[in-house]
């Protein structure tokens, strides 16, 4: 097969995979009344107009009710937020790796009128995630090693890591790390692991920290210092870490790794 026709069908898969998300925004909306039933219909009977289907709608939404009066103005932020959902699916269409992020973690996390499902936010995700947008190759990451929707995989799920810790995402640094820890998708490697804490750390990721700090604690891929470890754990104790913080005070009372300081460590 040439690089052009690979090109088109790559681009067709996409398309699809963003309009079939988009008639379960349809249903979603439907189901909370957002679109009249007729409408809801006409959206949910194919992918060809569904953009266009959306979009007839939210001009109905913006224009008149089924019965032929005006709509309303809502009562609370909530049927703008629902409004805001078609303009979002809308977005995604038309390639704003941005909005494909925001719908695919509707669905990742069941929130707003959006059932969770796993298999709707792994598409958007991908989708966003092929748009350089780093926090959903995260989260794409983290359903591709727990078998979320798709076949668990730990060296996908580090390559997904990867590109999105390169990026700054210090979620990915941490899980990637803990790939590494644990030799799953990689050879066991303890160094690799502590390298990529600390750079979680960097990011301020507090289980970056924490885990860092570990690794110094027991001497695994760094060399032992209570020293480091103490100063780590503060690091992710200072970012809401609540096991570093019972270990800073830990450290405190023993005097290790600091000075001893019941007071502080109380």
């Amino acid at each position: 097969m040439n690089k052009t026709r690979k090109k088109t069908r790559k681009k067709a898969f996409q398309q699809i995979s963003v309009l079939a998300a988009m008639v379960a925004v349809a249903a979603a909306l439907n189901a909370v009344n957002v679109l009249p039933a007729s409408a809801a219909g006409r959206c949910s009977g194919g992918l060809a107009s569904l953009a266009g289907c959306l979009q007839e709608n939210m001009d109905h939404m913006n224009d008149q009710s089924p019965g032929n009066a005006p709509m309303a103005a809502p009562q609370s932020g909530k049927n703008q937020h629902r409004s805001s959902s078609q303009d979002v699916a809308g977005d995604c269409a038309d390639g704003d790796a941005e909005a494909c992020y925001t719908l695919g973690m509707k669905f990742f996390r069941g929130e707003d009128e959006f059932k969770q499902n796993y298999k709707q936010a792994a598409r958007l995700l991908k989708q966003a995630c092929d748009g350089d947008h780093l926090e959903s190759c995260y989260y794409l990451g983290y359903m591709q090693a727990n078998g979320l929707a798709m076949k668990s995989d730990y060296k996908a799920a580090g390559k997904l890591y990867e590109k999105a810790c390169s990026g700054g995402v210090g979620g990915a640094c941490t899980s990637l790390g803990m790939l590494h820890d644990g030799g799953k998708g990689y050879p066991q490697s303890f160094e690799k692991s502590a390298h990529y804490f600390e750079i979680a750390c960097k990011l301020k990721n507090n289980y970056g920290c924490f885990d860092v700090g570990v690794a110094y604690a027991q001497g695994e891929g760094v060399k032992k210092s209570y020293q480091q470890a103490f100063k780590y754990y503060n690091q992710a104790c200072d970012l809401g870490h609540g096991q570093a913080c019972n270990n800073v005070a830990s450290y405190l009372n023993d005097g290790q790794g600091t000075k001893k300081d019941e007071k502080k460590a109380l």
